[in-house]
């Protein structure tokens, strides 16, 4: 269709100059937007121990371990 409107060809490698420049913006414009966003720490990095955090449960007010240890409801196991 471009050689019927313009009588010149395209080759394949036409578009490589624009797509290169394109390119070039597109990396320099991300290494200028990274700096205006927040630093980020990983997950691991927020706590300093990993395996100590906190879990809240619904328990039935009629359970019989409610104000037990968890070695006496057997819960130890789940723990370690």
């Amino acid at each position: 269709m471009y050689a019927e409107q313009t009588g010149h060809q395209m080759n394949v490698l036409a578009t490589t100059i624009p797509g290169l420049f394109c390119l070039a913006i597109g990396v320099l414009s991300i290494l200028a937007m990274r700096r205006l966003l927040p630093d980020r720490e990983a997950p691991k990095e927020t706590y300093e121990d990993t395996t100590e955090y906190t879990v809240e449960m619904l328990v039935p007010s009629t359970n019989k371990y409610i104000g037990e240890t968890l070695g006496y409801a057997g819960l130890m196991h789940k723990v370690a």
